[in-house]
Order: C-alpha cells, then sequence, then structure tokens
C-alpha cells in the first residue's frame, strides 16, 4: 500500500480529463489573440464617437451632425481612426499568435488591401470576416516561408525584408485577384 506525500495535491483521472476538454484548439488561441489586440482600438473609437456625437453633435433631420472645424469633429475623427485601425490590428495578430513578428506587415497590409475598395474595385470591403481570413492565411503562410531552407547569411534578412515582401505581395495579389472585378470580366 503507498500512500501519498502530506499537503501533495492529488489528481484523478476524471480530474486531468477535464483539465485537457478545457484547452482551447491552437485556431480558438490565435483568433483570441487577435481579438484581445483588436479590443482598445474597439474600445477607445467607440467612446470618442458617442462622445463626440453626444457632446458636439446637433439633430437635424439626417441625423446627428457634428458641425466641421470644431474640437468635436476632431474627436469624431479619431474614433473613426480607431475604428480603421481594429481590422489590420485584429489580423495582424491573429498572425502574430501563428508565426510571429516577420507575419504582422503581411497580415496587417494584407488586411486594409481586403477592405480598400479602391484597390480592389468593390462597392464593399471584407470587414472583420476578411480580417480573419487574412490574418490566417498570412500567418501559415509566413509559417511556410520559416520552413524554408535558407543558407545561414540570409538568415538575418528573412523576417525583417523577404518575409514581410513576399507576403504582402502574395496576400495582396491573392486578394486583388479573388475579389477585384476587373478580373472577373
Amino acid at each position: 500500500m503507498t500512500a501519498g506525500i502530506y499537503g501533495q495535491k492529488q489528481t484523478t483521472v476524471a480530474q486531468s480529463d477535464q483539465q485537457e476538454s478545457h484547452e482551447q484548439s491552437p485556431i480558438i488561441k490565435q483568433l483570441l489573440n487577435g481579438v484581445s489586440h483588436m479590443i482598445p482600438f474597439v474600445v477607445v473609437g467607440g467612446l470618442f464617437i458617442a462622445l463626440s456625437i453626444a457632446i458636439g453633435g446637433h439633430p437635424t433631420k439626417a441625423g446627428m451632425v457634428i458641425p466641421p472645424n470644431t474640437i468635436w469633429s476632431s474627436m469624431n475623427q479619431i474614433g473613426g481612426i480607431g475604428f480603421t485601425l481594429m481590422i489590420p490590428i485584429l489580423a495582424g495578430y491573429i498572425a502574430y499568435a501563428i508565426s510571429g513578428r516577420a507575419a504582422l506587415a503581411p497580415a496587417m497590409i494584407g488586411a486594409m488591401v481586403a477592405n480598400n475598395t479602391d484597390i480592389l474595385g468593390t462597392k464593399a470591403g471584407t470587414g472583420f470576416i476578411g480580417a480573419i481570413i487574412v490574418g490566417f492565411a498570412a500567418g501559415y503562410l509566413v509559417k511556410w516561408f520559416n520552413s524554408w531552407p535558407v543558407p545561414k547569411d540570409l538568415r538575418p534578412v528573412m523576417p525583417i525584408f523577404v518575409i514581410p515582401l513576399l507576403g504582402v505581395g502574395i496576400i495582396s495579389a491573392v486578394l486583388i485577384l479573388v475579389l477585384g472585378p476587373q478580373f472577373h470580366g
């Protein structure tokens, strides 16, 4: 008969199974990494916009209007910047969770391309769904780039030059080819 050490926590098979079932999949962790980095931008952007409208807005038949060239107009625009940044932040930090810093530029720039109607030639961007897809695509693309056998002399320039350049080029090209109507006519 064996006795446990006094004060040591004993775990049972049921407890270890319960702990394993609470572990999240890597995809969920990567998505939540992007969301958690995006939340401050959503909060600040929303508060700036709400306060600018609540304090500086004037009711009209068309809705609340903020007079131009006022502090409230500037505050509203700053809130808009926060909302604009949340899309690339979401994509960037999903990709970062997958393959590190070298994935930030391809994901963030790719998310901006996916939401730029002038570049795509579309009436609307892809929004959050596009940012999520771009984040995962850029992350796994960069992870693949990192698996390449690269000569020792080129390794230092890979994450700061080669990988971001290739990643942005490939992600942007795919978005334009797939989403852009000019290539579907």
